[in-house]
């Protein structure tokens, strides 16, 4: 019944060969981004527990995570020769700012959201002894 209300047509993306969708997806730019994540998080993760703030190797992970990031930046802004098939269209932040808004929001209120569920416990164990 359902699929009788809901046509669906086919799009571009469904009548390409696996061939052509595996070269349209980028690598490069997935494992520059992915790269960068992971050594933002392992900087935080260590700094000011496994090592100090100011060791070489939480260092080297900040400048790592700068550098790499600017990398993805600047090859899916510059470098690509089809900015469609980039890892983050650049279309989605200048043609419809919406995508960006939307990004912002959830960072601005989300955020504060998290540090209330994180630091709520700590409070209440170790100021109210609960």
């Amino acid at each position: 019944m359902f699929l009788l209300l809901v046509h669906i047509r086919p799009g571009e993306l469904e009548r390409k060969s696996l061939r052509d969708k595996l070269q349209s997806v980028d690598l490069i730019g997935f494992f520059l981004f992915a790269g960068s994540i992971v050594m933002l998080l392992l900087a935080l993760q260590w700094g000011g527990v496994q090592y100090a703030w100011s060791s070489s190797v939480v260092i080297g992970l900040f400048i790592g995570f700068g550098l790499s990031l600017i990398l993805f930046l600047a090859r899916t802004l510059f470098w690509l020769s089809d900015p469609e098939n980039a890892l983050i269209p650049v279309r989605l932040f200048t043609v419809n700012r919406n995508p960006a808004l939307i990004c912002a929001a959830a960072f601005f209120v989300q955020g504060p959201f998290q540090a209330v569920i994180y630091y709520l416990p700590i409070w209440f164990q170790g100021v109210l002894g609960s």
